[in-house]
């Protein structure tokens, strides 16, 4: 160990501030004759340059690539020693509960070929509800029909007729020869009150004419018709905001429109109705009519009624309260504002 106290180690050095100190035993002339020179370190301070932040993102781009390849080596493994959970491996749900439910349902499905007045020639899908012949679909799928076509499951095409209609609903319902479909299992509706967000969905349509397209998802939410669904610039339009409309995240196309809305018992819970597209042509959610809706509505639409609800157009504020001296015990709406083209606009001039 040097003794920094004594410099007769080192020939020649010399202490900070101090005279050199000679060495015992040793010539004075040699020490005089050796130049002084200090030994000691002198820290010097670094100085920040442009390169030293390259220097570090690198280094941190050179970790999160080392780290990134550990871990998908990993993956690799567990994969290989199936260590990964079923739910990564496939669907969230039983295919064979679905396979067999979509050929238990599947020929209570029909595809509607519609040829309206104008020439034009459209198609949408049904379902049977009854054992009597009867077809549900949407309103917007026959509306101005000249005639319509039924193609049953099996190939076969019979004649339909338009019995009765709710455009405010959306919902109309066609009549065909029941002894052409003795053999059909009609569908069976479900309580629409008791579904929950998360529950199977699954529609059942033909479009692109692909007769009996299955598509799965879950019951995304339940609410009122977007705003969107009435644009009257869009086809088709909802004439009214549809309470408790069935939302889902399984894809629905053209030609969709009217087929059934399934739980995982196979029961309708909706008539598939509308779809929301981006600008961009992306498909979004899809909406269903709640198959509460259509319970209430059956009677009369068997009867070949025309339903036409009674809708004011008109937004307002509810519960503006005002001193009972003026007569208004429970307080009245104030009209905030009035849908163009709507009754309420019509009787407000």
């Amino acid at each position: 160990m040097i003794d920094r106290g004594s410099a007769a180690a080192v020939p020649g050095a010399r202490t900070r501030g101090k005279s050199p100190v000679k060495s015992q035993g040793k010539d004075p002339a040699h020490t005089k004759a050796s130049a002084p020179r200090e030994n000691y370190f002198r820290v010097r301070p670094r100085r920040w340059t442009t390169a030293q932040p390259w220097r570090t993102l690198r280094g941190i781009g050179l970790f999160t690539l080392l780290f990134g390849v550990l871990a998908g080596v990993a993956i690799g493994v567990a994969i290989q020693r199936g260590d990964v959970s079923e739910t990564a491996k496939g669907p969230n749900y039983d295919e064979a509960a679905v396979t067999a439910l979509f050929e238990r349902v599947a020929p209570s499905v029909v595809e509607l070929i519609v040829h309206r007045v104008d020439g034009t020639l459209d198609t949408g899908a049904g379902f049977f509800i009854d054992s009597d012949g009867h077809v549900v679909t949407n309103s917007h799928v026959v509306d101005g029909a000249e005639s319509i076509d039924v193609s049953l499951s099996d190939g076969r095409v019979i004649a339909g007729s338009l019995l009765g209609s709710s455009p405010s609903d959306d919902l109309a319902m066609l009549s065909v020869d029941p002894d052409q479909v003795r053999d059909v299992r009609p569908l069976k509706l479900a309580d629409s009150n008791e579904l929950r967000t998360g529950q199977l969905a699954l529609a059942i349509g033909s479009p692109l004419r692909m007769r009996n397209f299955l598509s799965v998802g879950v019951v995304a939410g339940i609410g009122d018709s977007p705003p969107l669904l009435r644009d009257r610039r869009a086809a088709p339009a909802l004439q009214r905001p549809i309470p408790n409309m069935v939302w889902t995240d399984a894809s629905l196309l053209p030609g969709n429109s009217g087929g059934p809305l399934l739980n995982s018992e196979g029961e309708v819970i909706g008539v598939t109705s509308a779809v929301q597209v981006s600008a961009q042509g992306d498909i979004g959610i899809g909406f269903a009519v709640p198959s509460n809706i259509l319970a209430s509505l059956l009677p009369r639409l068997k009867d070949s009624q025309l339903i036409s609800r009674a809708w004011l157009g008109a937004r307002h504020k509810r519960h503006v309260h005002y001193p009972r001296d003026r007569g208004c015990a429970r307080g009245v709406h104030r009209i905030r504002r009035v849908r163009p083209g709507c009754e309420a606009q019509h009787r407000r001039r």
